[in-house]
């Protein structure tokens, strides 16, 4: 796997500054390489659309090979999960050594299977080679609650990533489920349910993106409030 060659470091007198600027530089190539099995996506964007919120780190293992890990929230066996994803960094390129869900380490297989889940996930949302694909405005990044239902102590909630992905997610009173994870759009078409979003409201819809029948609206709860936590 070839990597852009990192030129013009400056000299610093502290050790441990020089130090960090390493793991820095290492962290800025590899967010601007691309993987052999998803060319012309940089690792950046592949992070980007899967992980919620990715973390980047550098620095040295105990036998001094550089490494970078990204760390983030992913989804599971249908529930969030913590995903770490070590990356070894060579003189002429890197290599994806590693993965961790939840501190557990998993086999080959699931790393490849979630690096190819990664660029699936980027090349739904990479739009460059179409002029005619405009951006969705989003109404909102982060998160948001809503209920239609009575039952207080279940909740939902729709969280929108900068980059335009959507979680939805069941909040009950001993766990969470994820019941949705896509690209933003409005009506926002799901198979856990059909919503349109209006500044700080979400409306139920039906399963062509239209209001339901205001008689319809009398017997359920059709719209209801946004909230932040």
């Amino acid at each position: 796997m070839n990597i852009k060659t990192a030129v013009g470091l400056m000299m610093l007198c502290s050790t441990g500054a020089y130090a960090g600027v390493l793991s820095m530089l290492d962290v800025a190539t590899l967010k601007e390489s691309e993987l052999e099995m998803c060319p012309n996506i940089s690792v950046e964007k592949m992070v980007n659309s899967f992980f919620e919120d990715p973390e980047w780190t550098g620095g040295k293992a105990a036998d001094g090979r550089k490494l970078v890990n990204v760390s983030g929230t992913i989804t599971y066996a249908s529930q969030p999960a913590r995903a770490m994803v070590q990356v070894w960094m060579q003189d002429d390129g890197f290599s994806v050594e590693a993965l961790e869900i939840n501190g557990r380490p998993q086999p080959e297989g699931m790393l490849d299977l979630l690096l190819e889940k990664m660029c699936q996930s980027a090349r739904g949302t990479d739009h460059t080679g179409d002029p005619q694909q405009q951006a969705v405005e989003l109404p909102f990044t982060g998160t948001r609650y809503f209920n239609f239902g009575d039952e207080s102590e279940i909740q939902q909630s729709i969280t929108i990533a900068p980059n335009g992905r959507v979680t939805l997610r069941t909040h009950g009173a001993t766990s969470v489920s994820v019941d949705y994870q896509g690209m933003y759009e409005n009506p926002l078409l799901t198979p856990a349910g059909n919503y349109r979003i209006d500044a700080d409201k979400i409306y139920i819809t039906d399963e062509g993106g239209d209001f339901p029948d205001p008689s319809e609206c009398e017997v359920i709860v059709c719209e209801t409030e946004l909230s932040a936590p």
